[in-house]
């Protein structure tokens, strides 16, 4: 009995230490060679409440109003699109902000993944709350984001019930022991990357930044906190458009801003790192015309988002030419068939009509003649219609008669 129990221990040790020296996940990459005082941060501040940075910011409007009304014209785009682009040029230009710290260790994130929330149904204060997790590939064009973005806007505005909705109406019917076992099992299971890639995939905070536009149910900004559960490192709030004093050359002005509220986890990486990140975003948000594009019609601008240097190729449009020319030839055979047949009837017709005419001697001298032009006529008859002349040339044997007479 003893040796077994002894046994078991010693499973359960070798499995504790293989788990501890997992370091793989399906979401991220570990980062082993990152400074030392980065990584006793991990064990000097454990969590993310702790670990909060806050920053304020405000963005110049004018531009970004102006562009959204001159993109409108081709396809629908609104502030929370160019939000998210914004988002997702400031992850690709700065990677370091793509991280995220789970069991003690830094990761970095396998992909751009942007959420944001929004209200099923516009300024409906009974409307739920929905979430969108999306991954913006680094090669897609403005254009591209906008469609991809609103296809899953619509399926959640639709009023149908969400695979997410049935999940949670589950969860929230367990008994609280079975529910507060459940979660804190996959934590556990987090802590120690085995959390499996499907659950992480379909789960709106293991994601690079999450965003909500308060400016949409015309909120002003705020301060957000960093979730626990999951692995978001950054929260971007941005509020309604405002009219804001500035002092430019020694003038008091103003203009309209977007003002905005970041939340960062500092043991991603230091604040000057994330400085850069937020210049990556303001940038976009100032000058859309240049950083997103899409404008004209030919593609000329169709690049790749914050990148006016990369041209994206647009589709191929097939102008059927070749379409229009293969149509043309079966219309030009018909008429050709249909015109030899109208030929070779009226010819037939003629050659009825010539053979049922009576033939008498008059008509055979008068054909025959004894001048080089009647033989020659005669020739002239006999190559056009071979048949028909050569029956009238022959004289019957009543013929002779007569002429005999």
């Amino acid at each position: 009995m003893l040796c077994w129990i002894g046994l078991g221990l010693v499973v359960l040790f070798v499995g504790w230490v293989l788990l501890q020296m997992k370091t793989s996940r399906p979401d991220g990459e570990y980062l082993p060679s990152v400074h030392p005082y980065r990584t006793m941060m991990q064990y000097v501040m454990t969590t993310r409440a702790e670990s909060i940075v806050y920053y304020d910011i405000e963005v110049p409007a004018d531009n970004l109003l102006d562009y959204i009304q001159d993109v409108r014209k081709r396809f629908h785009a609104d502030v929370t699109h160019c939000l998210v682009a914004a988002a997702a040029v400031g992850l690709q230009e700065n990677p370091e902000m793509n991280r995220f710290p789970i069991g003690r260790r830094l990761y970095q994130r396998h992909g751009n993944w942007v959420t944001f929330s929004m209200k099923r149904k516009k300024k409906n204060k009974k409307a739920k709350l929905a979430t969108v997790k999306k991954e913006i590939p680094p090669d897609m064009t403005f254009e591209q984001l906008c469609s991809y973005l609103s296809e899953e806007i619509k399926v959640q505005r639709s009023g149908k019930e969400t695979y997410h909705d049935k999940e949670y109406n589950l969860l929230t019917s367990l008994p609280r022991p079975i529910l507060q076992f459940g979660v804190n099992l996959l934590k556990w299971m987090d802590y120690n990357n085995i959390l499996p890639g499907s659950f992480i995939k379909g789960d709106a905070l293991y994601t690079s930044i999450f965003m909500a536009n308060l400016g949409s149910i015309n909120m002003a900004s705020a301060y957000h906190h960093l979730y626990e559960w999951g692995n978001c490192p950054l929260f971007i709030m941005a509020g309604k458009i405002e009219e804001r004093p500035y002092v430019e050359d020694g003038k008091l002005k103003t203009r309209k801003v977007i003002p905005m509220r970041l939340t960062y986890d500092e043991r991603i990486d230091d604040g000057l790192t994330a400085s850069h990140g937020i210049e990556s975003v303001r940038r976009v948000l100032e000058d859309p015309h240049t950083y997103l594009g899409c404008l004209k019609e030919d593609g000329s601008d169709h690049y790749k988002l914050g990148r006016p240097d990369e041209l994206v190729p647009l589709a191929p449009t097939h102008e059927e030419p070749e379409e229009e020319e293969a149509e043309e030839v079966p219309t030009v055979e018909t008429s050709f068939d249909e015109i030899t047949k109208d030929f070779k009837e009226a010819k037939a017709e003629s050659d009825e009509k010539d053979s049922s005419k009576p033939s008498t001697g008059k008509e055979d001298d008068s054909k025959s003649g004894t001048t080089p032009s009647g033989e020659s006529a005669k020739k002239e008859s006999t190559q056009d219609n071979a048949t028909p002349a050569t029956t009238e040339s022959k004289e019957t044997p009543s013929d002779n008669k007569d002429k005999k007479d």
